[in-house]
């Protein structure tokens, strides 16, 4: 069974985004549910530190996301976040898919760097059949990527903006579909 991992950035630079965030987060549950009832999903929220809010879930047994479960504050460690991520699961039999969305670019990362992030992806890529879909909104999200080792056909650069985030969540669905 296919294991998605939704890694949401809550740094500060997402406060005005919340309400819209917690909405496009909902939806995208929603109609992964329609699909895929059985699949299970990860929301990671980050920002210098991670938060499991839903850890290897069944998505027909996940509860709604709620206002009070998104409290954006903070710096961004990207790499930190996908690190500790893939250190969780690189030794599960699941094949997973990552998906990353952020506003903003790495600024907090001290355990982890984009050098290790980069050869772990390869691995997981080549041995696992993983998949790793980043989107940001920052204007070097694709060299963001590149470092990373994520294909420029699974990156996306996105608007930080009202109508910005739920296109984001539109195209993480549809990217997981074609996957």
């Amino acid at each position: 069974m296919k294991e998605i991992a939704l890694l949401l950035d809550k740094s500060g630079s997402m406060i005005g985004l919340q309400k819209t965030t917690v909405k496009a987060v909902n939806n995208f549950i929603c109609e992964q549910k329609s699909i895929h009832p059985k699949q299970r999903l990860s929301l990671i929220q980050f920002n210098e530190k991670q938060s499991w809010t839903y850890e290897h879930q069944k998505l027909k047994d996940i509860p709604t996301f709620e206002h009070k479960d998104y409290q954006p504050s903070g710096l961004t460690a990207i790499y930190d976040t996908l690190g500790d991520v893939i250190k969780k699961y690189k030794n599960n039999n699941t094949e997973v898919t990552i998906a990353l969305l952020t506003d903003g670019y790495e600024n907090a990362s001290r355990k982890f760097t984009a050098k290790k992030i980069r050869k772990n992806i390869k691995q997981l890529e080549k041995q696992k059949k993983w998949k790793f879909i980043y989107l940001g909104a920052d204007s070097s999200t694709f060299l963001d990527a590149e470092i990373l080792g994520i294909s420029k056909q699974n990156t996306i650069q996105i608007e930080a903006s009202e109508k910005g985030i739920p296109m984001a969540f539109s195209v993480i669905q549809k990217m997981i579909s074609a996957i």
